[in-house]
């Protein structure tokens, strides 16, 4: 008994997708979220194909394997790169832009200790506290787009509890 529902996990047009590649194609195979007899749920990888059985008209016979670990540690694997990319986005937010914006900050106090005493040399270090100020921007914003909305970091837990929203099927 299969039951292949979208609140099973699946895509909701994942029967409607399955009957027409066994009608175009004469063969369908996919991975598909499903319940065994005793109603505990599992992902399968299913292979469908049509025969024309001389007796019956047209069958189908499938082949279903189950791929529940699988699918476990894909999802492992993804929740342990979104972990160290948000990782990667805190380290150079923490490390590289403060570190950039004491320089900036170092900057701007010589550009003002040259200006105020009168150095032709104040105009060039401005123009060195501006490149600071853009590498500044660009770095938060490589920081930015390492760290997933929702994760926990960065701007708020647009979730609530520190995971990441991803989960659209594998």
């Amino acid at each position: 008994m299969f039951v292949n529902t979208a609140s099973n996990g699946n895509k909701p047009d994942v029967a409607s997708e399955i009957l027409s590649g066994l009608n175009e194609t004469g063969f369908w195979s996919g991975d598909i979220y499903t319940r065994r007899k005793d109603d505990t749920p599992f992902w399968c990888y299913a292979h469908i194909s049509t025969f024309q059985h001389p007796e019956h008209g047209k069958v189908w016979i499938g082949v279903h394997s189950d791929i529940t670990n699988r699918k476990r540690l894909e999802e492992e694997i993804l929740d342990i790169s979104d972990r160290e990319r948000d990782r990667i986005g805190q380290d150079i937010h923490d490390g590289l832009c403060q570190l950039l914006a004491g320089t900036g900050f170092a900057t701007w106090a010589v550009e003002q200790t040259l200006r105020e005493g009168g150095s032709p040399q104040a105009a060039k270090v401005r123009e060195i506290a501006l490149l600071i100020e853009q590498a500044i921007t660009e770095a938060r914003d490589v920081a930015r787009a390492q760290i997933k909305p929702g994760s926990g970091q960065g701007q708020g837990d647009q979730q609530g509890d520190g995971s990441s929203k991803r989960r659209e099927l594998l």
